[in-house]
């Protein structure tokens, strides 16, 4: 099952981030998850895929326990940070 998680800044800062807790249900079609994550949000831009806004960090590299695929996801004026993650 494919499973949106939250990605938040460490507690010990460094520009380090960790994956949070899930935010969905367990789907079992990742693309079906990704399409219910876009349509809760007014922009979404997955990182390392899309062209990113001026205002979105490419925090890659530095997320503990990173999910496989990184979002950065626009609600009025604030940007958050996302994944799908795959649990059995």
């Amino acid at each position: 099952m494919y499973h949106e998680i939250t990605i938040k800044p460490t507690s010990g800062g460094f520009g380090e981030y960790e994956a949070g807790t899930e935010l969905s249900d367990g789907w079992a079609d990742e693309t079906d998850l990704h399409h219910e994550m876009a349509g809760n949000v007014d922009e979404m831009v997955e990182l390392g895929v899309d062209e990113i806004p001026e205002e979105v960090e490419d925090i890659r590299g530095r997320i503990r326990n990173a999910p496989d695929r990184v979002f950065a996801c626009r609600l009025g004026d604030y940007w958050s940070y996302h994944g799908i993650v795959f649990c059995n």
